[in-house]
């Protein structure tokens, strides 16, 4: 993470360490009321077990563990925790990439997807991304002017923010889907998207292997539902797609914890990814 913490003075001198936090519950961060009582007892119970275990794995060796290759690590919907190296992130983004091109060779071969379309379905994905952005800017501004600088009322009144954020970007991408909708088939907007998408993870996975998973994930699973969840079986299209969407609103509700409060911005692209998801349910 880019934040420094009370760790980061060691780590500038040399020193390796472990950093152990949780984020909800900030409007009582740094503030009068950050108390004991404060606390949620399931997040200081499971930050005590983990630093229980690091203790004991560290202590109990006659030697400390020398470096390793980085891992990547993500929950799926804050329970199993999936581990994994950088090069299967690659792989992943290989075979679905794959799957997916042969997808989109059938359904040009019937008439029902070109080139032009996949081009003109990704520039409206792009369109809806910047559209989500400034939506989501302008929530910024909107909170900025009626709170100033006091962002911990606001905090205190976090279910009723995220419902507002939900219902903006709902509003948004339909206004979106019924422009683009208009104008577009829904196998353009469907494979449009997934172009950005791919692009997107890629990008991610030679940027930031650890994080790219946020990208790599829900397009692995488009690629699965448009692939595996063929005409014959409309639910294996359904189940997958749905398993994406709860990942990508998860996701979307730590990240609202976490800074979309502050910075409502940071949920367009949770919010693109969440119509992105969607969008191969649309009717044909």
């Amino acid at each position: 993470l880019p934040n420094d913490t009370a760790l980061t003075e060691a780590i500038r001198h040399g020193y390796a360490g472990l950093n152990f936090a949780f984020f909800a519950g900030l409007d009582a961060y740094h503030r009068p009321s950050d108390t004991p009582q404060a606390l949620d007892p399931g997040s200081l119970q499971n930050i005590g077990a983990q630093v229980l275990r690091a203790t004991q794995a560290l202590a109990i060796p006659p030697s400390l563990p020398g470096r390793a290759p980085d891992q990547t690590y993500a929950d799926v919907l804050g329970g199993p925790v999936l581990q994994y190296p950088g090069v299967v992130g690659w792989a992943l983004l290989v075979l679905a990439g794959g799957g997916l091109a042969a997808q989109a060779l059938r359904l040009a071969g019937r008439g029902r997807l070109s080139l032009g379309g996949v081009a003109a379905g990704a520039l409206a994905f792009l369109g809806l991304i910047l559209l989500l952005a400034l939506g989501f800017y302008a929530l910024g501004l909107a909170r900025d002017a009626v709170a100033g600088m006091r962002l911990g009322p606001l905090l205190r009144h976090a279910t009723g923010a995220r419902a507002g954020a939900a219902l903006l970007a709902t509003g948004l991408c339909l206004i979106w889907a019924a422009l683009a909708g208009w104008r577009l088939k829904a196998e353009s907007l469907a494979f449009g998207a997934l172009l950005v998408l791919a692009a997107g993870a890629v990008a991610l996975q030679a940027a930031a292997p650890l994080d790219a998973f946020i990208l790599t994930w829900p397009f692995v699973g488009i690629g699965l539902a448009l692939t595996l969840g063929g005409a014959d079986r409309p639910w294996v299209r359904a189940v997958i797609l749905l398993a994406i969407l709860a990942e990508v609103l998860y996701w979307a509700l730590l990240v609202f914890d976490l800074v979309g409060q502050a910075t409502p911005v940071a949920l367009a692209p949770f919010a693109a990814l969440a119509l992105a998801a969607l969008l191969p349910t649309a009717p044909r």
